[in-house]
Formats: C-alpha cells, structure tokens, sequence
C-alpha cells in the first residue's frame, strides 16, 4: 500500500497546458438566465489536441459557472511521482470519465489508468496498466495514490464515488481473472492497493456494472446487464464486504419497451431520479417517480447524454449534463419545472476540437488548481512500428514457445525535425531472460528500417526495451511486448495470431483460410504454418461506405457462419441479442464477398450486403409459416430489449451452408434448441430444463437474388436434426455431396462433436467416433472450413476459438488481449462414421446451377434482375415433427445494396494442365474434382 501522500498543489500561473484549449471560443454558446446563485460545475475534459481513439491523454477538471463562465481548471497529472501513479484516459472511450462529488463534498472522484501518454488504456491489461483512483479536493490538490491491483484487467473502469476515505468502484471485471478482479463494484480506502469485492463477478450478470452513485447513505450502480437493467441497489447503506445476489436489488428498470438501453450517469433529485440512457433505439434521458418503493420512468428528453449532476429547485430539478460522447460534444443545462420531455438544453460550453467532455458534478466552493503542463521526452527521432495485423499497435508479439518460425516486429526509425541519424543503432534489452534472453534476440537494421525477431526460452511476459542510441546518447526509446504462450500438443496443431474468437472459416486452397470472428469486422487470410495473417480485408470499406452501421460506430455483426456459392462467399451475423440481452442491429447483416485467386494470391472484394433476416424469420414465426402455433419458436421474444441469446432458447445463428438445390441459405442455430413437444417446441432461459432437444435449421430461399439482387427475403422451409441434445455450431458441404456438421451445446459447456449426414432430412445424422480435442484447454470449435469427403479416415482441419481462455498463464482472457498478442488454434481431425458414408460419393441428382444475378455498372444504378428463380416447394415435415409444412407468408424486403459491376462466375484456375476446383463449389456447378 502506498502512504497517503501530500496531494499534487497546482501551480497557481498558468503553463502551457493542451487542455486549456478545450472550451471553444466563445465557451458561452447560447444565454443562460442566471438564477439569484449560480451553481459552481466541475466536467472532467480529456484530450492533448492530437491524439484519438484509445490512445492515452491527459485529464484535467475544468470549473464552470451555471451562466458558463470558465473559471479555471485542475490538471491531473499524467507522470506521476514516488507517491502518486500516472494518469490518463483514452481520447474517445465515452465509458470512461464519470466524475462524482464525494458523499461528504470534500473531493471529486474519478477513474483512469496508470499508464504513459499514448499508451492503449481500456482494452490494456494490468500487466501493462493499473486502474487508478483520482481524488480532487477544494483547494485543486489531486491526489492518485489508490490503485485497484488487477481489477477491471483488459476492460473499463467507468466510474467512482467516494464517502469520508473510502472508494467504491464500478467497471467491467475480468471474467478470467480470480476474485476480487473479476468483480463489477469494488471498494477499497483511499492510498490502498487491495481492493475489496462489493458484487462478485460469479456471472456475466454480475462482473459487468457502469457508474456509481451514492444517494441518502446507499450505494447504487447503474447496469445494462439484462437481469439488472437500470439502476441497482447495492445491499445496505455503504457495503464494505461482498453482498450476496439477492441484495443486489433493481430499483428502477431499463424502459426498454421505449427504445432506451444501456444507462450510464444517474442522479437523485427532489423526488425524481433522472438516467442518461446512452444506448438503444432512442438513447435518452429518462426522468424516473417514486412510486411504491420503486422508480418508474414516467417522461423522457431524447438525446445522448452521458455525464450527469442535478440538484431540486424551487421551480423544479437543475440538470447539467455532457451531450454528445465524441470529440467537440458540450456541456449543457437542462431546467426540468414539469414538461420534462420539452424541455430544450442551454449549451454552456462546446469542447474543442480533439478533446471531450466526459463527466459532470457539482462542485460548490471548489476552487482551480491549475492546469498540468505536457511536456514529453525530447528525442531526436522516434520509432514507427509497422501495424501487421488489423487493428493491432505494431509493438507487439506473440510467440509460441518451440515453434521454428514466430512473427517478427518490424517498422521504421524516423528523424525528428529533420535530426541526422548517422551511426544510430538499436539496442533491445529484456528484463525477463527466462522469457526470451537478450542473446535470443535478433536485430537487422538498415539505418532506417528494422526488424525484430526474439527467440523464446520460456512461456509468460516482459516488455522488452527498445532503444535508439549513438555513442551513449538516446535517440529514441520505446517498448515491443513479447508474449510466449506453451508449446502446440501435437506436430499438426497450428497457432494463428491477431484473433480469439475465430468463428467461421472458408478454405481457399493450398492450407490458406479466410476467417472471420466474434469481435472486429474483416477478414483475415491466413497461410497453412502458425503466424499471423497474411491479408485482410475490410470488406465493410474503409468508412463503412459499404456496409452503414445501424447503432453506432464500432458495432459489430458478430460474424458467426459462412456459406460458399461458386465464386460468392456469404458471410453472416449472428442475428440476435448480444449475451446481455442490448438489442443489436447490426448482427442482421449478410455480407456477400467475391473470391478470385488461390492460396496466397486470394483476393476478396465486397459485393453486396443484405439486412432484414431478424425481422423475416419473426414474421414467419409470428405468422405461423413453419405451421405450428403463431409465435411458437418465440423469436420476437428473443429479439425484445433484456434477453439475452445466451441459452437454448434465445435466437443465435452459428452455422450456414448452401441448400441442395444449390440456391437457397441454410441457417443453422446454435439457439433456440426445438421440441419434441411442437405444442411449446422452445421454452424459456429462466426455466431451467425447459429446452428443446434438436437442432434447427431454416431456409432462405435464393439467397444470391436477395442478397446480390435486392429481393425480398423469403423463409421458404425449415427442420430439424437429432443431433444428441446438442445445437448446431457449424457446417459445410462437403466435396462428395454429403453435409458436415459442427455441433455442440447451445450453452458455454461444449460438448462438441462432428456428424455426418446426407442433407436428406429422412436421415438422420452420423456421430464421428474420434473425439473431439487436442488438449485440457477449453475452448470452442465452430467451423469446418474443408471437408473433402466422409468416407473414414479422411483428415480434415477444424478450428478452435478460444477468446475465453488463459493463452499466457497470467489470468487474462484470450479475447480481452491486443490484437497482435490474440491467436486461436487449427488441427487434424479424422472421421471415423464406422463406414456409414464408405463409397457413397452421390446423393442424389444436382439441380442445374444458377448463377447470382449481375448488377448494372453504371455508378449508382439498379441492379439488373435477369429474372425471378422460383425457390424449391416447401417439403412437408415427418411423422415425428422434425420438419415443417415450409409454408411462407408473403416476403419481406431487404435491405442493402449490390456493389455496382460484380459478376459472379464460377472460378477454374488451370494450373499445368489441372483443374482445380473449390470444394464447396464443385458441387454446386456439377463439376468433379481433380485431385
């Protein structure tokens, strides 16, 4: 523990500090009428000016007028000392930057990371970046002596509220980690470092909290956790020991119903409680009654608001909040005296450009400490590390302890301001020679280029020292982090580095795939050998010109399965609820792509996009398409705000394939599981033992035309699999006209397995007898890229995601990690069908192909429809319920668009005389392929 220290005493002449540019000239945009005292505001302001995104910068507190006159800031300081930690925030991260006034009124409180300027923050882990506790108090003191060890590792802290000496935390705790770090409400006195459990993280329900709030003597936290969905009730008064669940008590309910989702700040005032919803279809904020111990959300001003502070007048409420969550966003005033819902705010300040406005407190008698000047080390040159994999940083590296070949670091050294860099050299240095030894570490260095390849000696972590020196003198200094993750088990096993949640694969020839995942949009190629990728492709385009976010930037479709029509590859979200029950859009995606090429030469290229699925399959099931009882797959219950699709009985699609007719879209669900009783075929997440026990798959008809040709969406038939209780986590064709299948439970306890089966639904599927795994590791497999027959003893590769699992030993999850310092895993598998498929190359007769529609070149233009292809009549289901009457109600429309001159044809490549043909698209064309 660190003593409690003299705070940090602001100079009282002002510096030359970046974040005394955040208010605009004028600060004061629109008049406020003052009332007879105006009210002292504290906003916490982020931003140096230059950086963005989750870059570390500086934080200071500016002080307002309620008339938005600027009266002076307080600077946190960014360095640190011997008794006080760095601390910064990341320059957009709208989740982070609550501000609150402490119980008592003797400090302003808020959270940030013990990091350098520059450095990631949110998405860090702690062996890289404390959490941090920064306390203002009335004379511009700052103190930052309180640390939070490992806790909120890899994700937000979001907020902190104080009583006399004594802290309580709110974030995001890390799921792999061992109490108290995976814990959402912490507490710890002031200058500790050893937090203490408020809410256990035992569950994704619980680890997962926003902004605390302290209100009458009781602690409170908002959540969007779809259990706790509001504003909670933490146990009694001020808990300083861990509660139990059920003292973890909602008080006022998310009003879903009302397009409002995740709430952040929160206040009390008079005798209504006022919550930003940030999140939703119509983010705003909502204005809460009491009634009958509870709140109830009775008006709503619409608009994002994030920070929140209010107080009661006499002529109602006062509310000052930050409206808008990106750079140049404002504080405003909002005078709540009955018509809530009306009323208009009163801008007091804009944000400059390249700084925000995150929290809001009042601050009565709280006087400017001064601001914090930056000045960061003076080098001669600085080192420009090359981004290898998408979205990655460059300066770091995972390596996999015994392999021949692991990714090197490479880059550039700059001169700054012209500086001459003759006889520079660069030194790297370890501080862990059990990981990797300096004599392990290989430098090239050209005078300008360079390259970096450690050799590792041992699994764990160290952040190696990279230096640019001549003749004793620094140049220039940075770190690379080297991460080392154990041996593979097997000689077949593969490492592939820059993603975790790798959840659909597509084989392109020569050991190469194109993957998708959980987490990030794009897809990466990767070669047959362990490594990182080797392309990527931002198919959504560089701004999104290709596929709109629906919710906000950075959402993603939560890519989960593929399906190959000749040369079109179809890549598909999810479709549902995220886990904690927030409705999210942007999952309804289908994204159709364009291969070319082979191996290391693939090329991929956007073709067109397609949304409106969701809405499709809960008017079918609403309307009783699949001929049982209207809404009995409960889909438009599993699409509702506050469910989640973690369960059997949510909506989740995992799995997709080509149908035999070789034109429609076979989704496959991981969830719901359905029947056998087809009067309540799905049951209900709450209920445990209520699920059903088959898979399901559904039909949409001619995917290309509504996908590459703008037509509508029809759900054209639909059945179901005896699959041993287990959901469908995958499949593909296969080359000799069968379907392989992925399954595995509809829940997070695995149980995979791999079947066989003839895609005729009177078949039933073929359990593999080889089990499935090539360690005690968890982890998910949910994809089957290449399968060329399942005649025994065929080999095939399988996929294993692993975003949940400790890769490094060091209690961080796979996913929560940096992209560079992320893999997931490839093997051998081979089937063993005890000769169900032996010498059955043939399952039946192939329907001419049909090639996806073209689209008009022109800039712009329609597509051109070269005619309507009638889908397959519906097949009436069996005896035993497994399959439906396929009966359709009318088509929905989608939407989307065809990129403009996409052509899809089938693609031969003759290479010496060989024809090679794409499994999966062998079959579709009635082709036979040469081996």
């Amino acid at each position: 523990m660190r003593s409690r220290p003299r705070r940090f005493a602001m100079p009282a002449v002002l510096a030359v500090a970046l974040t005394s540019a955040a208010l605009a000239a004028p600060a004061l945009a629109v008049p406020v009428a003052p009332e007879p005292e105006l009210d002292r505001i504290a906003v916490s302001v982020v931003g140096d000016g230059t950086r963005t995104g989750n870059e570390g910068v500086p934080v200071s507190i500016h002080l307002l007028e309620s008339d938005g006159t600027f009266i002076g800031e307080t600077g946190i300081p960014y360095a640190g000392d011997e008794e006080n930690y760095r601390f910064v925030l990341g320059a957009d991260r709208d989740q982070a930057g609550a501000l609150q006034l402490s119980a008592d009124g003797t400090e302003l409180t808020i959270g940030g990371y013990d990091a350098d300027l520059g450095a990631q923050t949110n998405a860090s882990t702690t062996v890289d970046t404390l959490r941090v506790v920064g306390a203002v108090a009335p004379d511009g003191s700052v103190d930052v002596s309180t640390s939070l060890a490992g806790a909120f590792s890899g994700s937000h802290i979001r907020g902190v509220v104080a009583d006399a000496s004594r802290y309580w935390v709110g974030g995001h705790g890390n799921s792999g980690a061992p109490a108290p770090y995976d814990a959402g409400v912490l507490t710890i006195e002031a200058g500790g470092d050893d937090p203490t459990v408020v809410v256990p993280g035992s569950s994704g329900q619980l680890r997962n909290h926003r902004v605390p709030v302290i209100h009458k003597g009781q602690l409170y936290v908002s959540s969007d956790r779809s259990d706790y969905s509001g504003i909670v009730r933490v146990g009694e008064g001020l808990p300083a020991v861990p509660i139990s669940e059920a003292e973890f008590e909602v008080v006022a309910r998310t009003p879903v119903a009302d397009g409002r989702d995740v709430p952040h700040d929160f206040a009390f005032a008079g005798e209504h409680l006022y919550v930003a919803y940030t999140g939703g279809t119509d983010p705003a904020l909502v204005r809460y009654a009491q009634q009958d111990g509870g709140w109830d959300a009775d008006e709503a001003l619409e608009g994002e608001f994030w920070g929140l502070t209010a107080r009661d007048s006499e002529a109602g409420t006062v509310l000052y909040a930050t409206a808008g969550s990106h750079f140049g966003n404002s504080v405003v005033r909002i005078a709540d005296e009955g018509e809530f819902a009306e009323v208009e705010p009163e801008v007091l300040a804009v944000a400059a450009e390249n700084f925000a406005f995150r929290g809001v407190a009042l601050a009565p008698g709280f006087q400017p400490g001064g601001p914090v000047e930056v000045i960061e080390e003076d080098y001669l040159a600085e080192f420009a590390w090359d981004q290898r994999t998408a979205h990655g940083v460059g300066n770091a590296l995972s390596a996999v302890l015994g392999e021949e070949v692991n990714a090197v670091a490479t880059g550039r050294l700059l001169p700054v301001d012209g500086a001459d860099l003759t006889g520079a050299e660069i030194q790297v240095t370890s501080s862990a020679p059990e990981v990797v030894s300096e004599e392990d570490i290989d430098v090239d260095f050209d005078g300008t280029t360079f390259r970096i390849a450690p050799t590792p000696a041992g699994t764990g972590t160290v952040d190696l020292d990279v230096l640019a020196v001549r003749e004793g003198e620094v140049l220039a200094r940075s770190t690379l982090r080297y991460w080392v993750s154990a041996a593979l088990p097997t000689a077949d096993a593969r490492a592939h580095v820059g993603l975790a949640d790798a959840s659909t694969a597509q084989d392109v020839g020569e050991g190469y795939l194109l993957v998708a995942d959980d987490d990030t949009l794009g897809i990466r190629l990767y070669g047959p050998a362990s490594g990182e990728p080797v392309a990527h492709f931002d198919i959504h385009g560089e701004n999104h010109e290709n596929i709109p976010y629906v919710r906000q930037p950075g959402e993603t479709w939560d890519t989960e399965a593929s399906a190959r029509l000749r040369d079109t590859i179809f890549w598909i979200g999810s479709l549902g609820n995220s886990r904690s029950g927030n409705v999210r859009p942007d999952r309804d995606t289908i994204a159709a792509t364009t291969v070319s090429g082979s191996g290391a030469g693939t090329e991929l290229a956007f073709a067109g996009y397609t949304r409106g699925v969701t809405d499709a399959l809960v008017a079918w099931d609403n309307d009783g398409g699949h001929g049982l009882a209207p809404g009995a797959l409960r889909f438009e219950r599993a699409t509702q705000a506050g469910y989640s699709a973690e369960g059997p009985n949510s909506l989740n699609v995992e799995a997709a394939a080509i149908a035999p007719d070789g034109e429609s879209l076979w989704l496959g669900f991981r969830s719901p599981l359905v029947g056998p009783d087809l009067e309540a075929p799905v049951g209900d997440n709450e209920i445990p033992g209520s699920a059903g026990e088959r898979a399901l798959i559904v039909e949409i008809g001619s995917i290309a035309d509504v996908v590459l040709g703008g037509a509508g969406i029809e759900v054209t038939d639909w059945f179901t699999l005896d699959l041993d209780g287990r959901a469908l986590r995958g499949m593909t064709e296969t080359a000799d006209g069968h379907y392989a299948l992925q399954a595995g439970s509809a829940d997070d306890t695995g149980n995979f397995a791999i079947y066989g089966w003839s895609g005729d639904r009177d078949d039933a599927p073929v359990e593999s007898a080889n089990p499935l795994g090539m360690w005690d590791r968890d982890g998910s497999y949910e994809s089957l890229p290449l399968v060329p027959s399942l005649e025994d003893g065929t080999t095939i590769r399988v996929l294993q995601d692993v975003g949940t699992v400790d890769l490094y030993g060091n209690g961080l999850e796979a996913q929560e990690l940096p992209q560079e310092l992320q893999k997931f895993y490839s093997h051998d598998y081979t089937l063993d069908f005890g000769g169900a498929f032996a010498g059955d190359d043939d399952a039946g007769p192939d329907p001419e192909p049909t090639d996806p529609p073209t689209t008009d070149p022109g800039p712009g233009g329609p597509p051109t429809d070269p005619g309507p292809v009638d889908p397959p009549s519906g097949e009436e289901g069996s005896d035993d319920g497994s399959g439906g009457p396929g009966t359709t109600p009318g088509a929905l429309p989608a939407t989307g668009a065809a990129a403009a001159g996409m052509v899809p044809l089938a693609l031969l490549a003759i290479l010496g005389g060989a024809v090679l043909v794409w499994w999966s698209g062998a079959r579709r064309a009635g082709l036979t392929a040469q081996l």
